[in-house]
């Protein structure tokens, strides 16, 4: 795993295990993991006893290092190299976690979205807008990057 991955893995744990969480144990359960990256987030999930994860990431790179991470840890993962669309939303999933810049965007196009769900937002106007639908914030990052949820 990249330094870069690693370092970002220890700053964002104590984030990830206050606020990545469902409102239910993950033993068992499918997580869609959107923004994958190399597989940081899947191991957070594998560590919270989930059974399978679904890994959405476009990064070439992150892919080359997600693929040697689910061969070397033997998870069980199914990747989709490719960006985030409406469609993965179809996948059979118990819990669902986004955070790729822009891709949230996309569920606004949408009236519900029927799994518990978190997602990080990257602008204000963006959260501003999942606010008026019902989501909650629950942190902020940034001035400018929140971390929401349906439940």
């Amino acid at each position: 795993m990249p330094l870069h991955y690693a370092t970002l893995m220890l700053k964002e744990w104590d984030i990830w295990e206050k606020y990545y969480l469902p409102p239910f144990p993950l033993k068992g359960k499918t997580v869609l993991d959107v923004g994958a990256g190399c597989g940081e987030t899947a191991l957070f999930y594998f560590l919270h006893k989930a059974g399978k994860v679904l890994a959405v990431e476009p990064d070439i790179e992150a892919i080359k290092y997600l693929k040697e991470n689910v061969r070397e840890n033997q998870w069980n993962v199914e990747i989709f190299p490719e960006p985030f669309s409406l469609k993965h939303l179809n996948l059979d999933f118990d819990f669902m976690k986004i955070d790729g810049e822009g891709c949230e965007e996309l569920l606004l196009s949408m009236t519900h979205v029927g799994k518990p769900s978190v997602i990080e937002v990257h602008n204000n106007r963006l959260l501003s807008e999942f606010l008026k639908r019902g989501w909650m914030k629950i942190h902020s990052l940034t001035n400018d990057v929140h971390i929401i949820r349906n439940f």
